[in-house]
């Protein structure tokens, strides 16, 4: 019974990326297993040639640049993953399709996870490596099970890490219903493995502390963005999470909106709720991101009354699966903040998508529309609409 359990443990804590690996060996005592996820994809943006910011009066100015509509090579993943013994488990996930790529992102990274975990008991894991943050459902759900292309702009690795090397600590109660993280982490996020930082910390060697709980009625997996188990019973989880870091040192230019690696203090919390029922499902976040920035990063506060800024945002997501039809559609909100000290720069989009299950996510069509709604405001950085299509395969 015992081995079943640590076993059931080990499963559980592997398949969080879902990747449903078809290759397997074992010797009685340990495994291994090898999957690989590989998606190509087709994105085109509609330009609007009346966009304020491509005018100086009534003579248009910038050429509406079409160079990012074009075929491409989303994924192309390698995943190796088992266990030793009853106590311990890892996983090595690379991709190759950003292999090479100069920019270092936290939607699609070029090493996904390279971790070792132990378990001294089935509800307990200590978790040591390159692994996902403990923050944000939507962020912890694994690419192969969302049914969007590109994540809301508040959780899609533009605003806080991701992924980052460290130690999360995870225990269980009442059979996965109350889920508790823990865990400390160098605080550079996606870039700890690029040549920005070298692999160093800030100069001050703080790491990042990061804390969630979640809670559900049933037992819940943030994966299940469709309800393709048709839930009988309505099955609802919430969470809430938080984060903390202190730098001395900042990136300007380093990714968007330059919020992720900022001189000062950067507080983060957010919650979440998940809901599902008879094939429908529904998902809400919030987060609030206060930072008080030093040094040259004060001019973003815009030479205001305070020592600080907020940024943050909201998303809203309804999804209905159909068995019958293999099928599943959705509709997505999301708005985000730079920040609060800046007047109009809201930036919302209204997502919707179609996804055609072959054979599960195991072969998978995305379809995604992303309609900015607020395609006039020169201030935002995203105002063009966007169509994404494209197919996954899981092997």
């Amino acid at each position: 019974m015992k081995k079943i359990l640590y076993g059931a443990a080990a499963a559980l804590l592997l398949n969080t990326a879902n990747l449903q690996a078809q290759h397997s060996f074992t010797d009685g005592v340990s495994t291994l297993e090898y999957s690989g996820l590989l998606s190509a994809i087709y994105k085109d943006r509609f330009l609007d040639a009346s966009n304020p910011s491509n005018h100086v009066g009534n003579v248009l100015t910038n050429p509406l640049n079409q160079k990012k509509n074009t075929f491409g090579l989303n994924t192309a993943r390698l995943n190796i993953q088992g266990t030793r013994t009853n106590h311990w488990a890892f996983r090595l996930q690379v991709d190759l399709a950003q292999i090479g790529m100069s920019a270092v992102t936290g939607e699609y990274p070029a090493i996904v996870d390279a971790w070792v975990a132990y378990m001294p008991i089935p509800s307990l894991h200590f978790i040591l490596g390159y692994q996902k943050v403990p923050y944000s459902a939507n962020s912890l759900t694994s690419m192969e099970c969302e049914p969007y292309w590109q994540r809301a702009e508040i959780t899609r690795g533009n605003v806080f890490s991701r992924r980052d090397v460290g130690l999360t600590l995870k225990k269980s109660f009442l059979g996965e219903r109350i889920n508790v993280f823990g865990g400390a982490y160098s605080g550079m996020g996606e870039y700890i493995l690029s040549p920005t930082t070298g692999g160093d910390n800030d100069p001050n060697g703080q790491p990042e502390w990061v804390g969630r709980v979640e809670a559900s009625n049933h037992k819940h997996n943030n994966n299940d963005i469709y309800d393709i188990h048709n839930a009988q019973r309505p099955v609802v989880q919430v969470g809430f999470n938080a984060r903390y870091v202190e730098r001395t040192k900042s990136y300007p230019g380093l990714v968007d909106y330059d919020l992720k690696l900022v001189n000062g203090t950067k507080k983060t919390m957010g919650a979440d709720a998940a809901f599902a029922y008879r094939g429908l499902s529904a998902q809400f976040e919030i987060h609030r991101i206060t930072i008080t920035p030093k040094g040259a990063d004060t001019s973003r506060l815009y030479g205001k009354n305070t020592n600080h800024f907020n940024a943050g945002g909201w998303l809203a997501e309804v999804n209905y699966f159909n068995r019958m039809l293999h099928s599943g559609v959705y509709v997505r909100y999301d708005n985000f903040i730079p920040n609060d000290l800046v007047a109009d720069n809201k930036e919302q989009t209204l997502s919707f998508g179609y996804n055609f299950f072959l054979q599960g996510t195991k072969s998978m069509l995305k379809v995604q529309y992303l309609d900015r709604l607020d395609k006039q405001n020169k201030k935002l950085l995203r105002t063009s609409d966007e169509l994404r299509i494209g197919w996954q395969v899981l092997f």
